[in-house]
């Protein structure tokens, strides 16, 4: 490999210094996006030819329906929302896929073996069953809240009695050690005795 003089190096140095990236916030806004193919798996909700005010009604929408009382049931609603939306948003693309490659003539079965092979449609099937799995689970998650706040409101509050009022089965006989204390974070879990050889 032929080694660059100094005065190529130095004309690289001057080009570098002239561009930076972009300097304003729509351009930076603009390039951020470069990369993105399809943004069904992105981490933001909104593909770049989306209205914000749509997904921002829908989403209100769905806050109405379920009325979180926390911020876990808030998130909820938001990832809820998010996978519905791009499901919406991917089947609209599948739609558009199989119509532009049906154009050529004019046969649905044909254009989705053409895409098929291509690898175009197993990859938005694909995301889509992804999409739904996602959307069942946080759908399945925020219809049991309501069954958790009524167990919750029925369960009869556990309170502790004062040391001085504990059972004297609970405490060790004048001059025995006492027991140590085994802290078994659930209390469904049999917890095992302690030796008596250690």
């Amino acid at each position: 490999m032929k080694q660059r003089t100094e005065a190529q190096r130095e004309a690289s140095r001057r080009n570098g210094a002239k561009s930076n990236g972009p300097v304003t916030t729509a351009g930076k806004k603009t390039s951020s996006q470069n990369a993105v193919k399809h943004g069904f798996t992105a981490a933001i909700t909104l593909l770049p030819d989306e209205e914000p005010e749509a997904f921002e009604a829908y989403f209100q929408s769905q806050l109405e329906r379920f009325a979180p009382q926390n911020d876990a049931e808030f998130h909820l609603v938001r990832d809820l929302s998010a996978a519905a939306w791009r499901l919406r948003a991917i089947n609209n693309a599948q739609i558009d896929v199989i119509a532009c490659e049906a154009a050529q003539d004019g046969h649905i079965p044909n254009a989705l073996f053409r895409l098929g092979g291509r690898g175009v449609l197993p990859l938005l099937i694909r995301y889509t069953a992804s999409l739904q799995r996602q959307y069942t689970a946080l759908l399945k998650e925020l219809a049991d809240i309501p069954k958790s706040r009524k167990q919750l409101r029925n369960e009869p509050e556990k309170t502790k009695q004062p040391i001085s009022k504990q059972s004297r089965a609970d405490q060790p006989e004048p001059g025995q050690p006492t027991p140590p204390v085994l802290m078994n974070p659930d209390p469904g879990v049999p917890q095992a005795e302690p030796n008596p050889a250690m």
